[in-house]
């Protein structure tokens, strides 16, 4: 049976980070690390609703795997998820603002967020780091199916506001799945239909539950399942290692499409033969559209 994630207190530095948990490719739940950045006090429904209102967002209606993508602005987006939590779930359930590079479209957010994010992902990354950043918003009962992460990358993910229930699954237990696709499962793994996905009932999952302050390490090739518990603000960085990019390059033997293998070909000349952030990014940037 599968131990529990494991729980560290506080903040960590990089190399504790890196070496306890990335290199041997273990999750791990930080409590409170990050209740010292300014978003963890600063950001609410009122500080987002206070932003340029002319700019637009994607938002995604129905399963974010395959759901309908349509474009709110912050104001009337932030609006409904309130209008959702006062009704107490009695009005339609709203999008969901998942997967969207927000710190690319309002930089100012970036200053709530100090370098002592730099200890939770590769040192390649750093000097750009808002640019990878993924950006979630949700009401109680919004839910990512249970899935991986495209590129086979680490997932740092940071609890900004609210709470989330994750269900984590090894790689190698991927089988008992039932994936479809390249990435994402048929199987819902917090009411599992046994007689339809028998191979399930071997899978050992570990549940774990994070709250606002709180970062969540998942390794490469983890399958995780998502559920918001609460109104929650969260992001996150897909990232890789040497170890992982490898496992990227070789996803392709598992069904990977080819266009993964590009992407994570230029992370690779990064990261192996020290080809400079700021050119692979020129062309990396479109994956943060693609993951959406």
């Amino acid at each position: 049976m599968n131990q529990p994630v494991e729980i560290h207190e506080g903040p960590m530095g990089q190399d504790e980070f890196i070496n306890g948990f990335v290199v041997p490719g273990k999750p791990v739940l930080l409590k409170g690390a990050i209740k010292s950045f300014h978003a963890f006090d600063a950001w609410d429904m009122d500080y987002f609703r206070a932003l340029d209102n002319s700019k637009e967002l994607n938002v995604k209606y129905g399963n974010v795997g395959d759901g309908q993508v349509k474009t709110m602005d912050i104001k009337s987006y932030v609006d409904l998820l309130d209008e959702f939590e006062r009704s107490q779930g009695k009005t339609a359930l709203p999008p969901y603002l998942h997967d969207v590079a927000i710190f690319n479209t309002f930089p100012e957010l970036v200053h709530d967020i100090p370098d002592d994010i730099k200890n939770y992902f590769s040192a390649y990354y750093e000097e750009r780091w808002w640019s990878y950043m993924q950006f979630f918003m949700s009401v109680t009962g919004h839910v990512t199916p249970l899935h991986f992460d495209t590129l086979m990358t680490n997932n740092t993910f940071f609890q900004v506001k609210g709470k989330k229930r994750f269900i984590l699954i090894p790689w190698d237990q991927r089988e008992s799945c039932y994936m479809k696709g390249w990435r994402w499962a048929e199987v819902n793994p917090s009411k599992p239909d046994l007689d339809k996905h028998r191979k399930f009932s071997q899978v050992e999952p570990q549940i774990v539950e994070i709250e606002g302050g709180d970062i969540l390490f998942m390794p490469s090739g983890m399958l995780h399942q998502v559920e918001t518990l609460s109104l929650s603000i969260s992001f996150n960085i897909d990232w890789h290692s040497n170890k992982s990019v490898s496992r990227g390059l070789g996803s392709f033997v598992y069904g990977a499409p080819w266009k993964n293998i590009y992407y994570n070909m230029l992370i690779y000349m990064g990261l192996r033969f020290k080809v400079p952030e700021k050119v692979i990014y020129k062309y990396y940037r479109s994956y943060l559209g693609y993951i959406s």
